[in-house]
């Protein structure tokens, strides 16, 4: 799942969208910070870390104010639901 902003250059044109919640163009500044979160925990706390960031998601869903905002964070809950889902299959062949 994806949400693509539309954004537009210096003069009002349309520019590629940008995918807010798999590829966030602030995320784009080097390694991104999942790839090193991953790589400094050990299996057990990687697996907590991403079940309480699916829980903390879940819980403030609707509280931003926006349609937007709620869409982004669904969006957001799936990603990591799909990254513990290919992590353990990942762990489970190793």
């Amino acid at each position: 799942m994806s949400l693509e902003t539309d954004v537009r250059d210096t003069v009002g044109n349309p520019t590629k969208a940008v995918d807010m919640v798999n590829h966030p163009p602030h995320y784009k500044k080097g390694i991104e910070t999942i790839k090193i979160i991953r790589s400094k925990l050990t299996m057990e706390e990687y697996i907590g870390y991403l079940r309480g960031t699916i829980i903390k998601y879940i819980t403030r869903l609707g509280y931003k104010g926006h349609d937007e905002d709620m869409i982004n964070d669904v969006g957001k809950i799936i990603w990591y639901a799909k990254e513990l889902e290919s992590y353990l299959k990942e762990k489970s062949h190793e």
